[in-house]
């Protein structure tokens, strides 16, 4: 339920974005993050934010988790942060489009969660980002 929110609210805060054909004169195909790796990135920003959130709740100082864990994201998938906001900045101008990659990220996400955690660990290639699953009592 609450993956639904979170998606109905980014779609409805892009879809006021500008105009389609003004934006991706400035957007070379070739510049941008294909649509399959964009929707694994989304799956990892939101599993960083999750963790984020959790330390923040926690009371735990996050400033400095919050730049690693981004750097890590930029190296695992090897970008740069202007590389994945022009990107998500394209992909949000068709919210048609940007709704379909979003329930990806659903689905991955929803598929993380029915993972062991073990799993989880594995496949994510984690070691630093230790806070992803962290067990709450």
């Amino acid at each position: 339920m609450r993956y639904v929110c979170i998606l109905s609210m980014l779609c409805l805060l892009f879809s006021c974005s500008g105009h389609k054909s003004e934006w991706s004169e400035k957007f070379p195909a070739d510049s941008l993050i294909s649509r399959d790796a964009m929707v694994n990135i989304l799956t990892d920003v939101h599993l960083v934010e999750a963790s984020l959130n959790l330390q923040r709740n926690r009371g735990t100082i996050t400033a400095p988790l919050t730049q690693d864990y981004y750097q890590w994201l930029y190296r695992k998938y090897h970008i740069s942060p202007s590389r994945f906001r022009n990107s998500l900045t394209y992909y949000k101008l068709d919210p048609d489009k940007f709704n379909k990659l979003y329930l990806d990220v659903v689905k991955n996400l929803e598929s993380r969660i029915k993972t062991p955690a073990t799993n989880q660990k594995k496949n994510l290639g984690v070691r630093k980002l230790s806070y992803f699953f962290v067990k709450t009592d």
